[in-house]
């Protein structure tokens, strides 16, 4: 199907769905659209490179890329591989960079970002750098896992960090080849609406992810959460974060705790992408 644009373009329609019936949460029998499988990309994003000494800087190395994962999230023809299994659910990742030694993701040599990508069966691997004289300064890089190319390259100076991550997401789901007209009728709402509109709300949450994750730290890890939920209380997100961290600590005086941020975190689930909503719901 072809559509005329008023500025004499034409925009080829290309059908990227199909009508399948699935059980909903109610178990009825419903109508729903899903994405083809031949036009499903998936990807593997690793956390940034940052090689300067500015220590309140380095948070953005994973913060980047999990608001990217959040963003791209937005499009069911996007599959995608991250280092986090609580909040995103990709555990094997993870193990992978843990048994090569590189556990956090950051600088691990090109050729063994092609193999972990082409182990946990990604189409492209995402790679980033965040400059050392200036946080605003990001550059990312798009490879195709099967030969190691670079496909495309970008680099973003932004004073406003979900600014940035609607940047990356828009600019390499075009270069993963997801069609224009696709895109272009999605969804894709900004990061701040899905994630949270206060930087320093998303800082102190990805700061409590990698106390938990990275250091085991579950009562340093719920500190930095609960101010993320001070600064912003309808961060869904954030609540479903401290739910994790609560939860991995299994003691009996979290209990209200556990309570209260799933409350938070359903009240507020409208925010976030589909595909995030029944992690959420099952903890």
């Amino acid at each position: 199907e072809l559509t005329y644009n008023p500025d004499g373009s034409i925009t080829q329609k290309v059908k990227v769905t199909e009508t399948v019936t699935i059980t909903d949460e109610e178990g009825k029998k419903v109508k729903a659209e899903r994405a083809r499988q031949e036009f499903i990309k998936k990807v593997a994003i690793f956390p940034f490179d940052y090689n300067g000494e500015k220590e309140e800087i380095k948070w953005l190395q994973y913060g980047i890329p999990y608001g990217t994962c959040i963003s791209l999230l937005q499009d069911e023809h996007i599959d995608l591989q991250f280092p986090n299994g609580q909040e995103l659910g990709y555990k094997e990742f993870s193990k992978k960079l843990r048994s090569i030694g590189y556990e956090n993701g950051t600088n691990v040599p090109l050729a063994l970002r092609k193999k972990i990508a082409n182990e946990i069966h990604c189409d492209f691997f995402i790679i980033g750098n965040i400059s050392n004289d200036d946080a605003n300064k990001v550059s990312t890089k798009l490879y195709n896992t099967e030969n190691g190319k670079l496909i495309s390259e970008m680099e973003i100076n932004d004073n406003n960090i979900f600014n940035i991550i609607d940047k990356i997401s828009m600019f390499h789901r075009k270069e993963m080849g997801i069609p224009k007209s696709h895109i272009e009728s999605n969804t894709n709402l900004s990061s701040s609406e899905l994630i949270t509109e206060f930087e320093d709300a998303f800082k102190n949450n990805i700061k409590g992810i990698l106390k938990r994750q990275y250091e085991n730290d579950y009562e340093g890890s719920i500190s930095f959460l609960q101010h993320a939920m001070k600064i912003d209380p309808n961060y869904c997100l954030g609540a479903s974060s401290i739910w994790n961290s609560a939860f991995g600590q299994n003691r009996e005086e979290h209990q209200s705790l556990l309570d209260n941020t799933m409350k938070t975190a359903i009240r507020n689930i409208y925010r976030v992408p589909d595909r995030l909503k029944f992690r959420i719901k099952i903890g």
